[in-house]
């Protein structure tokens, strides 16, 4: 030590104290101030839109710890459109090696948004992996909203990894409300070894859940209703030639009324599960379907079982009591042929299908009643056809006419472009107005 005075030291102290504690605290607050101004904000804004190709918006950027990263009120949008893909109320992101750890708090998706972000998920898969680093995500809590309903799915967590042949991102999850179910999963990988180069998405669902939050781009509740569920094995592919599904798995709560009542003039309602064995859907169009339908109790028109007798060769049990009013008994051997708007009760309905090829073949289900399709408390409505069916046959049985051919309406367009059929043609010479017809020729 060497001898200084007593004003000497206090220089000192004065100098020490300014140079530890007053000029930091004014670099930081400084630097705070330069890194909380708006333009700050925006070069951020710029910089995550240019590296993820969407429209970025924040509300706040601040830098709480060295290398940590808060972006509070952190949208997307599709650049083109401004629609909304995702917010969440806070963002967290650290770098831990060549790995960025990202947490989010409370983010939201409008579940219209679903088949845009698996859009841009699969142009992210596509660029080169040396733009984007591994990523791993943790979310908790994710919510959905479909209008005026939502749902919360739990557990959640994902990640995103660029690999030597492609990429994969993926994420697991729970619904809310189920601790102790199994986590399902969906992986997105895109593999540039194939020629041309694949991405793939496979959906894990070990516990049912909801289907319009499950299949991106249909509208599950106009079709089966609000209630239905998923479980089991979802894959889409697509090489450039568009999206490719394949489906395993069970349908639960199908409305038939919504399914069936809704769109074509007969009446059949009931809740029914769908059991998928194998379903193939290539650009909107099914290719082939395996599987099991089973309903009841519920009601069907006459209108329905005569259609079905007619265009798909399903005989309607002509002998059977449950096909004569009630209260009234047959004479023996009287047969009965039910009018078009009269409604009938049925126990149970099971149909085993098999659509491929333009054929469809049906089977009745009902382990009691070998080769019944309807099952009423007095006996069988509907049986099984004996020989296997063109799929134009189930087009005329939903949408009935006079003609021989298919008529040219909206539900018959509706039809023709989902079910494995041929290409369709206007009928020549075109018949009168309001009886317009379509031919259905091979491939």
């Amino acid at each position: 030590m060497f001898p200084t005075t007593d004003r000497t030291r206090r220089h000192l102290g004065v100098a020490l104290f300014f140079t530890l504690c007053i000029f930091p605290t004014l670099a930081v607050l400084g630097g705070s101030l330069w890194l909380a101004r708006p333009a700050h904000v925006e070069d951020c804004q710029r910089e995550l839109s240019r590296r993820l190709g969407l429209a970025v918006k924040l509300e706040q950027v601040t830098y709480p710890l060295p290398g940590v990263t808060l972006l509070a009120g952190f949208t997307v949008a599709d650049p083109e459109t401004g629609e909304q893909l995702l917010s969440t109320r806070l963002l967290e992101v650290h770098k831990n090696g060549n790995t960025w750890h990202v947490k989010a708090e409370q983010p939201e998706v409008p579940a219209g948004a679903v088949v845009r972000l698996r859009d841009w998920l699969d142009r992210l898969l596509r660029s080169p992996e040396a733009d984007h680093p591994r990523v791993v995500l943790v979310a908790g809590d994710v919510t959905f909203h479909d209008g005026d309903h939502s749902q919360t799915f739990t557990d959640v967590s994902g990640w995103y990894e660029p690999l030597p042949a492609g990429a994969r991102a993926g994420a697991r999850f729970r619904l809310a409300g189920e601790a102790d179910a199994e986590l399902a999963s969906v992986e997105l990988t895109r593999n540039r070894q194939t020629s041309p180069p694949a991405t793939r998405i496979e959906l894990k669902a070990p516990t049912p859940l909801p289907c319009e939050f499950v299949g991106a781009g249909a509208d599950w509740k106009q079709w089966v209703g609000g209630g239905s569920t998923f479980r089991g094995l979802l894959i889409w592919t697509n090489s450039g030639q568009g999206w490719e599904a394949d489906i395993r798995g069970l349908l639960s709560g199908v409305d038939l009324y919504r399914l069936v009542s809704g769109r074509f003039p007969h009446q059949l309602s009931g809740l029914s599960d769908v059991a998928l064995t194998r379903v193939r859907i290539r650009d909107g169009r099914l290719e082939e379907a395996e599987g099991q339908l089973a309903a009841g109790p519920g009601v069907v028109s006459g209108s329905l079982l005569i259609a079905l007798a007619e265009s798909l060769g399903m005989p309607l049990a002509e002998d059977s009591p449950a096909l004569h009013p009630a209260g009234r008994e047959p004479a023996a051997g009287a047969l009965a042929w039910p009018s078009p708007d009269q409604i009938f009760q049925y126990e149970q309905l099971s149909l085993k299908f098999k659509a491929a090829a333009r054929q469809l073949d049906l089977r009745g289900g009902i382990p009691q009643s070998p080769g019944v399709v309807f099952l009423a408390p007095r006996g069988p409505l509907l049986r099984e056809p004996a020989n296997v069916q063109p799929v134009t046959g189930l087009v005329r049985a939903l949408v009935p006419s006079n003609g021989v051919e298919v008529p040219l309406t909206r539900e018959t367009d509706l039809l023709l472009g989902l079910l494995p059929v041929g290409k369709t043609t206007v009928a020549s010479p075109m018949p009168p107005a309001g009886t317009n017809r379509l031919r259905v020729t091979p491939e």
